[in-house]
Protein backbone atom coordinates (compact mmCIF):
# COMPACT_ATOMS: atom_id res chain seq x y z
CA UNK A 1 0.00 0.00 0.00
CA UNK A 2 1.01 3.54 -0.69
CA UNK A 3 1.91 6.13 1.98
CA UNK A 4 -0.40 8.67 0.33
CA UNK A 5 -3.74 8.65 2.23
CA UNK A 6 -5.74 9.33 -0.94
CA UNK A 7 -3.99 6.49 -2.75
CA UNK A 8 -4.62 4.19 0.24
CA UNK A 9 -8.31 5.10 0.21
CA UNK A 10 -8.50 4.40 -3.54
CA UNK A 11 -6.77 1.03 -3.09
CA UNK A 12 -9.17 0.04 -0.30
CA UNK A 13 -12.17 1.09 -2.39
CA UNK A 14 -10.89 -0.87 -5.40
CA UNK A 15 -10.28 -3.95 -3.27
CA UNK A 16 -13.77 -3.66 -1.79
CA UNK A 17 -15.29 -3.27 -5.25
CA UNK A 18 -13.43 -6.26 -6.67
CA UNK A 19 -13.84 -8.25 -3.51
CA UNK A 20 -11.54 -10.94 -2.28
CA UNK A 21 -12.17 -14.60 -2.72
CA UNK A 22 -12.21 -15.18 1.05
CA UNK A 23 -14.69 -12.39 1.70
CA UNK A 24 -18.12 -13.10 3.16
CA UNK A 25 -20.96 -11.24 1.47
CA UNK A 26 -24.53 -10.78 2.61
CA UNK A 27 -27.66 -11.01 0.51
CA UNK A 28 -27.43 -7.41 -0.72
CA UNK A 29 -23.72 -7.72 -1.55
CA UNK A 30 -24.28 -10.96 -3.43
CA UNK A 31 -27.22 -9.46 -5.31
CA UNK A 32 -25.10 -6.44 -6.30
CA UNK A 33 -22.23 -8.62 -7.55
CA UNK A 34 -24.60 -10.76 -9.61
CA UNK A 35 -26.64 -7.81 -10.87
CA UNK A 36 -29.93 -9.10 -9.48
CA UNK A 37 -32.27 -8.22 -6.61
CA UNK A 38 -32.09 -9.70 -3.12
CA UNK A 39 -35.37 -11.53 -3.74
CA UNK A 40 -33.87 -13.07 -6.87
CA UNK A 41 -30.91 -14.28 -4.79
CA UNK A 42 -33.40 -16.03 -2.48
CA UNK A 43 -35.19 -17.64 -5.45
CA UNK A 44 -31.90 -18.73 -7.01
CA UNK A 45 -30.87 -20.40 -3.73
CA UNK A 46 -34.27 -22.15 -3.55
CA UNK A 47 -33.85 -23.42 -7.14
CA UNK A 48 -30.31 -24.63 -6.44
CA UNK A 49 -28.74 -22.06 -8.77
CA UNK A 50 -26.69 -20.60 -5.91
CA UNK A 51 -25.19 -22.36 -2.88
CA UNK A 52 -26.92 -22.34 0.48
CA UNK A 53 -25.64 -19.55 2.72
CA UNK A 54 -23.87 -19.88 6.05
CA UNK A 55 -25.45 -18.03 8.94
CA UNK A 56 -23.60 -15.30 10.77
CA UNK A 57 -23.59 -15.37 14.59
CA UNK A 58 -26.53 -12.95 14.35
CA UNK A 59 -28.43 -15.35 12.11
CA UNK A 60 -28.01 -13.44 8.84
CA UNK A 61 -27.22 -15.31 5.63
CA UNK A 62 -23.65 -14.98 4.39
CA UNK A 63 -21.87 -16.48 1.41
CA UNK A 64 -18.14 -16.95 1.04
CA UNK A 65 -17.49 -15.32 -2.33
CA UNK A 66 -14.99 -18.02 -3.37
CA UNK A 67 -17.68 -20.68 -2.74
CA UNK A 68 -20.16 -18.81 -4.93
CA UNK A 69 -17.60 -18.48 -7.74
CA UNK A 70 -16.63 -22.17 -7.49
CA UNK A 71 -20.30 -23.23 -7.39
CA UNK A 72 -21.10 -21.23 -10.51
CA UNK A 73 -17.98 -22.52 -12.31
CA UNK A 74 -18.95 -26.10 -11.49
CA UNK A 75 -22.34 -25.41 -13.01
CA UNK A 76 -20.63 -23.81 -16.04
CA UNK A 77 -22.54 -20.62 -15.50
CA UNK A 78 -21.07 -17.18 -16.03
CA UNK A 79 -22.40 -14.06 -14.36
CA UNK A 80 -23.90 -12.93 -17.67
CA UNK A 81 -25.64 -16.27 -18.13
CA UNK A 82 -27.02 -16.13 -14.59
CA UNK A 83 -28.33 -12.62 -15.15
CA UNK A 84 -29.83 -13.58 -18.51
CA UNK A 85 -31.52 -16.65 -17.06
CA UNK A 86 -32.94 -14.64 -14.17
CA UNK A 87 -34.33 -12.07 -16.58
CA UNK A 88 -35.87 -14.80 -18.71
CA UNK A 89 -37.47 -16.60 -15.77
CA UNK A 90 -38.78 -13.44 -14.12
CA UNK A 91 -40.02 -11.72 -17.29
CA UNK A 92 -43.67 -10.76 -17.09
CA UNK A 93 -45.97 -11.27 -20.04
CA UNK A 94 -47.11 -8.19 -21.86
CA UNK A 95 -50.63 -7.51 -20.67
CA UNK A 96 -51.14 -4.61 -23.09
Amino acid sequence: MSNDPHQQQAEVALKRERGTEDEFVGRSGLAARLGVTERTVDRMVQRGELPQPCLSPGGRPRWLWSHVVAFLKRRHVTQDAVTERVRATTARPDCG
